[in-house]
């Protein structure tokens, strides 16, 4: 029997979700055990999610998913690089995972595998590094093609594929990368446009996944936008470098734009160029909202949330309980009860989902009193 990981974010969980699901039983066998690895409050686009993650975990259950443990903040919400040696990270700290399953379009995990051993090369990493430093910048793509030629990842699911098999090979662990070919048709933008639209979602989202969403209200991005908007007006640009995403100019580039803009949405436009996409200034924003250095990113995950699980789920925990180097919490509360170098990575995290029940008008209070869905 294997085990195999997903690493996701369910923002929210679609059909293309439950496809994958089955795709890794069709593969593996029926008896495999999916765990899946959750962005929580936060995104990797640098925005809050649609639902609480305690709802999309328990849609997750509902569609195949055996455990959903959470990818914390701020690994999350990092660049490609980061989301992905933070979660696979968190993967192999847990033990006894056998695959690490994801959709790519390419579809051909050895042409990935390769396109991540030059990423990984010292030669690239140092033209990377002196890029820029004899007047010409060239981008990534530039460099990897005189280094390659062809293979570099464009699409965003290929990036992310040569990224997460680039640190499973950091990890130098016997997790094995196993890939799919995506098909076009479903996808959470998608989704999230039919749902923020007011629209029928039932084309996107699998009907026990439409119950339990009908259960909230989708996350408002306007209470986010005005608290982004603040906090950028009122720190200063030092300041500013310092947190993640934010060095390169962006901090100067954003702060100067800050006074001159009447929304979240207007700042990032103008503030997109060659240089920045407009995700990478959507995360320096979320980082500098919550406070997050440069640095943290960096750090392994030391800790991971329980979301939910049915019956194979709780049985793979069990198993690993003892034999884990991560730490698994449980109920919120119990993150207080932790190391100190562990509890200043849950109290960053806490800061996510405080930001997130703000922005959703709860309670704090409400964030504490959430237990995991257990099937």
């Amino acid at each position: 029997m294997k085990t195999v990981a997903i690493i996701c974010e369910y923002d929210p969980f679609h059909l293309g979700h439950k496809i994958q699901i089955d795709l890794v039983r069709a593969h593996f066998g029926a008896d495999t055990t999916v765990i899946s690895i959750m962005s929580g409050s936060t995104v990797q686009r640098g925005r809050l999610s649609i639902y609480p993650k305690h709802l999309r975990a328990e849609a997750a259950i509902k569609n195949g998913s055996d455990l959903v443990l959470e990818l914390p903040f701020p690994y999350c919400s990092s660049s490609a690089e980061h989301f992905a040696k933070g979660a696979v990270a968190l993967i192999s700290s847990l033990g006894g995972v056998d695959i690490l399953a994801f959709g790519s379009e390419n579809g051909d995990v050895d042409a990935l595998s390769c396109a991540a051993d030059v990423i990984r090369s010292e030669e690239y990493l140092n033209a990377i590094r002196e890029n820029g430093k004899n007047g010409h910048i060239k981008s990534a793509e530039e460099i990897f093609h005189s280094l390659s030629g062809d293979g570099f990842p464009t699409t965003p699911n290929d990036i992310l594929a040569v990224e997460y098999i680039a640190a499973l090979k950091d990890e130098n662990c016997s997790i094995l990368p196993y890939t799919y070919k995506r098909e076009e048709g479903y996808s959470a933008s998608r989704s999230r446009e039919l749902i923020y639209g007011g629209a029928d979602a039932s084309e996107m989202l699998p009907e026990s996944a439409i119950s339990v969403f009908e259960r909230t209200v989708p996350t408002d991005p306007a209470a986010y936008e005005a608290v982004a908007l603040h906090t950028l007006r009122i720190t200063d640009t030092d300041t500013l470098s310092s947190y993640y995403g934010m060095n390169g100019g962006v901090a100067g580039l954003i702060k100067a734009n800050a006074e001159s803009v009447s929304s979240l949405d207007e700042l990032i436009s103008s503030s997109v160029n060659k240089s920045y996409t407009a995700a990478r200034i959507r995360r320096a924003i979320l980082s500098s909202v919550l406070g997050v250095k440069a640095e943290t990113v960096k750090e392994r995950p030391l800790f991971t949330a329980l979301l939910a699980a049915n019956g194979k789920g709780r049985e793979y925990l069990n198993k690993i309980r003892k034999t884990a180097s991560v730490n698994i919490v449980t109920k919120t509360a119990d993150g207080f009860d932790l190391p100190e170098n562990v509890l200043r990575q849950f109290e960053l995290s806490l800061r996510a989902d405080k930001l997130m029940a703000l922005c959703r008008k709860e309670a704090t209070s409400e964030v504490f009193k959430r237990n995991p869905y257990i099937e």
